[in-house]
Parts: C-alpha cells; sequence; structure tokens
C-alpha cells in the first residue's frame, strides 16, 4: 500500500492535533504507511508551543516564521511551506480540529484517489 503524508498546522491547539493523529492512526488499516508533517508557525505572537510530544514520535516538524499578524494568511503560507516537505504520491491537508470515524479510512483515501487521479487533496475552510 503506498505511503500516505498528511499535513497539520499547529497553533495552539495541541490536544486537538493529538486526537486527531490518534483517530488516523487507531482507524487505518496501515497505520505504518502514514506520515505526519506538522507545520509549526514561529512568528512573534505565536505563542510557546510545547513539541514534545510530536518530537519523541518523530513526526516531521516543519518550523516557518510566517511574519504574519493574520492567522488565515499564515495558515495558509504554513500549508505552502508543508507542501514543499511532502514528496510521497498520495496526501492531504488536515484542519487540526478533526478526527477520523471510518475504520480503514486509508484503503478507501487510496482507492478514492486513484480511480479519480488526485494525489493530493486538503480540507474545505
Amino acid at each position: 500500500m503506498s505511503k500516505i503524508q498528511i499535513g497539520i498546522t499547529a497553533a495552539v491547539q495541541i490536544n486537538y492535533i493529538k486526537l486527531l493523529i490518534n483517530s488516523l492512526n487507531h482507524l487505518a488499516k496501515n497505520p505504518d504507511n502514514l506520515e505526519f508533517l506538522i507545520g509549526v508557525d514561529t512568528g512573534p505572537g505565536k505563542g510557546n508551543i510545547d513539541l514534545s510530544w510530536f518530537q519523541k514520535r518523530k513526526y516531521k516538524l516543519i518550523k516557518y516564521n510566517t511574519k504574519t499578524p493574520y492567522s488565515s494568511m499564515g495558515h495558509g503560507m504554513l500549508m505552502d511551506k508543508l507542501l514543499e516537505h511532502m514528496d510521497s504520491e498520495f496526501g492531504m491537508f488536515m484542519d487540526s480540529d478533526v478526527c477520523f470515524l471510518k475504520k480503514n479510512w486509508d484503503e478507501i483515501f487510496l482507492n478514492e484517489m486513484e480511480k479519480s487521479n488526485l494525489t493530493y487533496i486538503g480540507t474545505e475552510s
């Protein structure tokens, strides 16, 4: 089965991201084929985020100073930066405040992506 890269942007909602990652891993048919890329905005006023949970699990952390006070603009810039680090055939962007509830979602995802001739998708804003 193909690797799926999952890009997630992080602000201060670390507990939401943990829930998302845990749900993705728990309900995937092949969790070893998932690779998480966590984008962290290091710009001024962004807060000091505890990244130790992600570092212990060897998730790929992408730190980037968006240099903007506008959260929507920073979110988009961070997604662009994550995309630069994605190199798998299939991937997706997830908002940090969602979780998966469908068992074997990864197999369904890959089948739909191949059937639709897509490579990357993202959540609707």
